[in-house]
């Protein structure tokens, strides 16, 4: 039967198009009832065998990778993490983008056991190369790829307990410095900042004076959000915060406490910390620190 055939496109020309291709080949023998037996037994041999790699390939697709990504996914889209929606985005993109996990041979066709070196070697010189043509070397990206298919792994090891993840490609860490401002160059931009404020940011404000500042939601550039600017640069100056950490302050996370030496000092403890990093207080060690946060807290 037609539907029966277990050949690619059943056996047709031009994927699925065309006339069937016929398969040709000597009996051995100028006998025809020789012949047609010899041709029976071929043909039934051919379909076994193709049967076989077919039924073969299926039971391949039952632990590819693919399968394990949609295991690990699900169960990472329960899980509660700051900027949730931005991470799955992530993970989905280095699965399905242009140059994912889940669009190479190996992710979909292949047993997760038969995965080779050889696979991923191919894979991150495409990825390497793709990042080059956009100007940057792909370290990055790469040590992400490796993390989501290390993750896959360790998804599959409740089917396979013994199963390891082949050896990667070495990534070569090419190490740059970063610029940093001078002194000058912060107190300039400081100065920029309370001049836009119209003085603003280094007035000691309560609640009500502040939020009574002019602000419009149709022009970031208003007097309000340069005092928010001020702040959050000195927060960032005097406590050596992350960017990532402006959204996430809260006032309570500040209280002011005696130094041994009978100081008065603000202690910022951050209860939200990137990944399960270790919470502990911060201090601010420069001499401008306290009068600086203090006018911050108060508003």
């Amino acid at each position: 039967m037609k539907e029966d055939d277990p050949r690619p496109f059943a056996g047709k020309t031009n994927r699925g198009r065309g006339k069937r291709l016929y398969t040709e080949g000597t009996c051995g023998t100028t006998y025809p009832w020789e012949a047609a037996k010899v041709a029976v037994t071929a043909s039934q041999k051919k379909w076994q065998d193709l049967l076989s790699q077919s039924q073969v390939r299926e039971v391949e697709k039952q632990h590819a990778l693919s399968v394990y990504w949609e295991r690990w996914y699900a169960k990472e889209e329960q899980e509660p993490r700051n900027n949730r929606s931005r991470w799955l985005s992530d993970k989905r993109n280095l699965w399905s983008g242009i140059i994912g996990v889940g669009v190479q041979p190996w992710a979909t066709v292949k047993s997760i056991q038969t995965i080779t070196s050889n696979d991923f070697l191919e894979f991150f010189r495409l990825v390497r190369e793709n990042c080059e043509a956009k100007g940057n070397s792909g370290e990055e990206t790469r040590r992400q790829y490796k993390t989501l298919i290390r993750n896959l792994f360790k998804e599959a090891k409740a089917d396979f307990p013994a199963l390891s993840c082949p050896e990667f490609p070495a990534i070569k860490k090419s190490v740059r410095q970063k610029r940093q401002f001078t002194h000058q160059e912060w107190e300039q931009l400081v100065r920029g900042v309370v001049e836009l404020s119209d003085g603003a940011a280094r007035k000691t404000l309560t609640p009500e004076e502040y939020l009574g500042l002019p602000w419009t939601p149709t022009n970031r550039q208003n007097i309000r959000n340069w005092v928010d600017l001020y702040d959050a640069l000195h927060l960032q100056w005097f406590y050596y915060l992350r960017s990532e950490d402006a959204p996430r302050l809260r006032s309570e996370w500040f209280s002011e406490q005696l130094t041994e030496a009978g100081e008065p000092q603000v202690i910022c403890l951050l209860e939200k910390t990137k990944s399960d990093r270790y919470k502990h207080d911060t201090y601010v060690y420069r001499p401008d620190a306290l009068d600086n946060v203090r006018r911050i807290l108060k508003r």
